[in-house]
């Protein structure tokens, strides 16, 4: 799909972060503080990603799960960035 295409389809801050590896603020999203019994799936293409019963608390400020619905669903990054190591995950598909 065109960049145009994601642009229209998400809100700007979608698409800083799912197409541009942005981040929303430590502990801003309103995803960090739902509470509720659901699956959390892709803001672009809706596959469905992790569930809230995986779902923990891992003081970083941003919604934390300890597995995916399905492996094949998902792709890890790296990321050393000041030198630190993370693990970024993205849709697969998207």
């Amino acid at each position: 799909m065109p960049e145009s295409y994601w642009k229209k389809k998400l809100t700007p801050e979608q698409y800083n972060v799912v197409r541009q590896k942005g981040t929303e603020r430590a502990f801003s999203g309103a995803l960090y503080y739902n509470r509720e019994q659901r699956m959390y799936e892709c803001a672009a293409c809706g596959q469905p990603l992790f569930s809230s019963d995986t779902k923990f608390e891992s003081g970083t400020g941003w919604p934390s799960f300890d597995r995916p619905i399905d492996r094949e669903h998902i792709e890890l990054h790296e990321d050393n960035a000041f030198f630190m190591r993370r693990t970024e995950v993205v849709c697969k598909k998207c």
